[in-house]
């Protein structure tokens, strides 16, 4: 991930810190009920690409595909994990 991002050990530190508590802050909100569902909906994977465009420096179109592709990943996994549990 270094040598594709140029990411510092501390910017990897940043993202993951950030990347799990703009996750956990997303879903307490898109729980709340005052809260619309498509704003809750939208509302980590704007999170997401913004954090990945703010921490790491390559070309923002490198940035924008990686971030649309770990979101992908994170989303199929996601999906798979709640299906072997069968909660669809």
């Amino acid at each position: 991930m270094q040598k594709i991002f140029r990411a510092s050990q501390i910017r990897e530190g940043l993202f993951l810190f950030f990347s799990f508590f703009g996750w956990l802050f997303c879903n307490i909100l898109g729980r709340l009920s005052f809260v619309p569902y498509a704003f809750s909906v939208l509302l980590y994977p704007i999170f997401f690409m913004g954090l990945v465009l703010l921490l790491f420096q390559p070309d923002r179109e490198k940035k924008i595909l990686a971030a649309a592709m770990l979101l992908v990943v994170v989303r199929m996994v996601a999906d798979f994990v709640a299906k072997a549990q069968g909660r669809t």
